[in-house]
């Protein structure tokens, strides 16, 4: 780069002019009589003379703005004082190159611009100004302008008829160098040399090619010039565009070009999809980039890759698909509540943001979905359905607490006070209604009230969102009336046996009965049911022996008399904890009929309470054998309880709750079984 010119030219590029000065001919001129001034404050007619050489070819001769004024028709040029684009202006003192008339604007470029500001840029500018200040006196007086016979695009105005009938590529065969020349001719001035092999793009000629005097339009590294067509030979240069779709599809991934064709201007017919977004087009870049095919498919004519629907790029070519995200509309179902926002517009792979929050009585609201019952939505959801949908609100309904208020009657073992219900749900749906009892009371049902109210039952629709409490109503019991008794000894040991006889009262006379024993299967399992002699053998039916299964009786006829309904055998479990535990035996409502189809409504049990433990029953000295030892301690301790320590749960033997001679007699009985 020339030391002067260190930025080059100033306003480089305005108005599309653009002057490289630290190359020929301006560096060629530098060298001519009187190139001493080049790049310098006084450097106007060495600029002035070269750039009329860049653009017209001609002249090898540095002339001041009165030898240009003065010597104009004998030098082949016009004169006149109308500013015209590609001319000399011409002042006593100076001398600038007109490059664009735009209506009174004119740019110029000129040399010996002396301001100390433009130092770097070898005093050298391009710039505008009014057309009248154009011919103004800048440097000296004003005397006219000198007419190149260039066009205002900076072509040679050719003498010769040039067709674009010749456009198309050409390769160079001068077998060594071809020259770029300012012109038609070979005195026109050299532009640059161009290799041989080197492909160019005839825009237009005087004829065919390997034709001598015929010349061709074409450009090289940005320099527009002529060639001489019998240096070129015809080319056809295929080359590959490939379409990178960029998460996208399309049919044809790729195509083959050749420079100068029209072929695939038009590729609407392979138009790129993704899901969810819209194509805006193909491009030079993934990001940003020169568009080469609008969103319809059809070129951009931008004059590097395509001009006049002909491709023009020498290369292969990748193109990226560029797209923009779609918007959707999205409705909002609330799905049994409310909601006061119908919908809202989303766009596709972007979160749904800010939802509204519906209501509805009874119910908690989970959020949004994209199915009745699908996973919850929440603002920082993805958007991945491309497409208008709608929004589902998902609920559950409020859990809450009911309280078993027994209403006066006692507490016992095993009473579960409370259960967890749901709004909607029945008072049955998740566990049986309980079924208390109170020795001399029958048992009425759950109602809302303590006295009075509304009867709950296990299908009674829970309407309450609260937690609150059903209260137990009872009926004083008539010993008269056919009642369940259940009996069981107070103890029982782990990994022992445990027996509980059933028995009815007051039997009115049936023929078909249902009971439900319920126990605490941690503790009990009922291994066996032995009829007793109330039925006959054969009628009764025991499905499940499990807490809650049913016990079910049927005859041919009535069967009368109190006695043993069914023996219930219970296993302790040996992984039972020590305590009281409960056995309670229920009549099923509406389960026991006479033979005449009349309801036998019996009071069922009281609850039987077991203490469950290790002791040995009879084993009285606690050594944990039952023996003649056990005997005589039983009998020292009733004769003198001071006297000796004994366990008194063992020693009770016949199970009444007291230790004294009926447990003697009990023992001697348990000991002659043993033998």
């Amino acid at each position: 780069m020339y030391a002067a010119a260190a930025n080059g030219i100033y306003g480089n590029g305005t108005n599309g002019i653009s002057i490289d000065i630290n190359a020929a001919p301006y560096t060629t001129f530098a060298g001519y009589a009187y190139g001493g001034n080049a790049y310098g404050a006084a450097g106007c007619a060495w600029f002035a003379s070269a750039r009329v050489n860049q653009l017209t070819g001609k002249g090898s001769t540095i002339r001041a703005g009165t030898n240009w004024w003065r010597n104009a028709s004998s030098l082949g040029y016009t004169k006149g004082q109308d500013a015209k684009a590609k001319a000399i202006a011409c002042y006593e003192n100076h001398v600038a190159i007109v490059e664009r008339i735009d209506g009174d604007t004119a740019t110029i470029s000129e040399g010996g611009y002396n301001a100390a500001a433009y130092r770097d840029y070898g005093y050298c500018r391009i710039a505008t100004m009014s057309v009248s200040k154009l011919k103004s006196a800048r440097g000296g007086a004003f005397l006219g302008f000198v007419y190149l016979g260039v066009s205002q695009e900076g072509t040679v105005t050719d003498t010769d008829t040039c067709s674009t009938d010749y456009a198309g590529y050409y390769s160079v065969t001068a077998g060594d160098t071809l020259m770029l020349r300012a012109g038609h001719g070979g005195s026109s001035a050299d532009l640059a040399e161009i290799p041989d092999g080197t492909l160019l793009y005839i825009t237009k000629a005087s004829g065919p090619s390997g034709v001598s005097g015929n010349w061709g339009h074409t450009s090289y590294n940005g320099i527009q010039g002529c060639v001489a067509m019998r240096f070129v030979s015809p080319a056809k240069v295929t080359h590959t565009m490939t379409l990178d779709t960029c998460g996208g599809y399309v049919n044809t991934a790729s195509v083959t070009l050749t420079c100068g064709s029209t072929d695939y201007y038009d590729m609407a017919w392979n138009l790129p999809g993704c899901n969810g977004y819209s194509f805006e087009g193909w491009y030079t870049a993934a990001d940003g980039g020169t568009q080469v095919y609008n969103s319809d498919g059809y070129v951009v004519n931008d004059g590097t890759y395509w001009l006049d629907n002909t491709y023009l790029y020498d290369g292969d070519l990748t193109l990226y698909a560029h797209w923009k995200a779609n918007q959707y509309t999205i409705k909002f179902d609330a799905n049994g509540g409310t909601v006061d926002q119908a919908s809202k517009t989303v766009t596709y792979n972007q979160p749904y943001g800010s939802m509204p929050t519906p209501t509805r009585y009874g119910y908690y609201f989970e959020g949004w979905s994209e199915s009745r019952n699908g996973p919850v939505c929440t603002n920082e959801t993805t958007v991945t359905q491309y497409c208008d949908h709608t929004l589902y609100a998902r609920w559950q309904p409020v859990t809450m607490w009911v309280n078993f208020d027994l209403n006066g009657a006692p507490s016992y073992d095993g009473f579960q006070e409370r259960d967890a219900v749901s709004y909607g749900s029945t008072y049955g749906q998740y566990s049986e209604m309980k079924v208390p009892a109170w020795e001399g009371h029958t048992f009425e049902g759950w109602y809302t009230e303590p006295e009075g109210g509304t009867k709950v039952e296990g299908t009674t629709v829970v309407t309450a969102t609260t937690d609150h409490t059903i209260y137990a109503h009872w009926s004083k019991a008539r010993d008269d009336l056919p009642q369940i008794v259940a009996s069981a000894p107070q103890t029982a040991r782990i990994g022992g046996e445990l027996i509980v006889i059933v028995n009815v009262k007051n039997n009115p006379g049936m023929s078909l009965m249902q009971i439900q024993p319920t126990f605490d299967e941690k503790i009990l399992q009922l291994t066996g049911v032995t009829n007793g002699d109330v039925f006959p053998e054969g009628t009764i039916y025991t499905p499940n022996l499990v807490s809650g299964g049913i016990l079910d009786w049927e005859y041919n006829a009535n069967v009368t008399g109190d006695g043993t309904l069914v023996t219930l055998t219970f296993k302790v479990l040996d992984d039972a904890v020590e305590g009281d535990t409960v056995i309670q035996v229920n009549a099923v409502p509406e389960s026991s009929f006479s033979d005449e189809m009349d309801e036998v409504d019996w009071q069922s049990s009281a609850p039987v309470t077991v203490q469950v433990n290790n002791i040995i029953v009879g084993d009285v000295n606690n050594d944990g054998k039952v023996n003649g030892a056990d005997r005589i301690a039983l009998r020292k301790y009733l004769t003198s309880k001071d006297s000796i320590a004994i366990s008194l749960a063992a020693a009770d033997v016949n199970q009444d709750g007291k230790v004294n001679g009926a447990d003697r007699i009990a023992l001697r009985h348990m000991l002659t079984d043993i033998k």
